[in-house]
């Protein structure tokens, strides 16, 4: 099952990217090229493993941090500050059905829910309570 999941989110994202990269970046270049492209660096980065992608991800950690402390630096002295709000002017009800209901909202999160709590044992075991909570955060 775990493999399934895998896949299937291996699929949605390239599905996802190369719709991006066809309707705006290149238009006239064939989803087909973009898909088989994108499939092979799938293939690729699951041969070498975890530890290469483990390795590659505290660089790009580091570059993401950078990025982030570069645009909030760039963007801090247009900020006008006067239209913030505080975020638990709703109570902290209301602060905490929309983050479920964010978090929640596609369908990879609810599918690793069901999923994460039974790698070793039986999927029969927790299954109700993990298929209820799933329920619950794509119903609200």
């Amino acid at each position: 099952l775990l493999f399934l999941f895998s896949v299937f989110a291996a699929a949605d994202t390239v599905s996802n990217f190369e719709f991006l990269l066809t309707s705006a970046i290149y238009p006239e270049t064939p989803s087909l090229f973009f898909v088989l492209t994108f499939t092979a660096v799938c293939l690729y980065g699951a041969f070498l493993g975890l530890e290469p992608v483990a390795r590659v991800n505290t660089f790009v950690f580091v570059l993401f941090v950078g990025a982030l402390v570069f645009i909030s630096a760039s963007v801090l002295p247009k900020s006008d500050f006067v239209y913030l709000k505080n975020p638990l002017q709703g109570g902290l009800s209301a602060v905490w059905g929309h983050a479920l209901s964010a978090a929640f909202s596609n369908f990879d999160a609810v599918l690793f829910l069901l999923f994460a709590p039974n790698f070793k044992g039986s999927l029969s075991k927790c299954f109700w309570g993990w298929a209820l909570l799933s329920a619950y955060c794509i119903l609200s």
